[in-house]
């Protein structure tokens, strides 16, 4: 794919506004890795929302770890039964799971996904502290992401 993917990062600051940003370029980026951070203040829970992009020689074997990872990530637990994305974005490979909770009175929810497009490989953690998520908080996402592998 020869894409760079700094160039990428670069492209989805500047296209996508929604729940899971703004996304911040991590300094140690390099043209075959790149991650960005949403970080959510004062989450006690986790550090915040973050997408990667990595190029793969072998990309079957790092997408198929990614895969056993968020499986096992997301066993059901007293957070609920976290079910497959009954959506597909357009990566040649993807997989993804999400759980929405609700404790007391505050709603929220995750997302673990991984996909493929040529020889990149994508990985996101994302959460929402605010509001159960929907399929329209990812989708405006994966558009912007798939948009700026192109």
């Amino acid at each position: 794919m020869s894409k760079n993917l700094m160039e990428v990062i670069d492209r989805i600051n500047a296209d996508y506004e929604g729940i899971f940003g703004p996304f911040e370029p991590d300094d140690e980026n390099e043209e075959d890795f790149a991650t960005a951070l949403h970080p959510i203040p004062d989450n006690r829970y986790t550090a915040g929302n973050r997408i990667t992009f990595s190029i793969e020689s072998d990309i079957e074997s790092e997408y198929q770890n990614r895969v056993e990872f968020i499986d096992d990530k997301t066993k059901p637990s007293r957070m609920g039964t976290p079910w497959d994305l009954p959506i597909k974005f357009g990566f040649d490979k993807e997989h993804g799971r999400i759980n929405n909770f609700t404790f007391s009175d505050r709603k929220g929810g995750y997302v673990y996904f991984a996909g493929c497009k040529s020889d990149v490989l994508f990985i996101a953690e994302l959460h929402s502290q605010r509001r159960h998520m929907e399929d329209d908080d990812l989708y405006s996402l994966m558009n912007v992401i798939l948009d700026a592998l192109q």
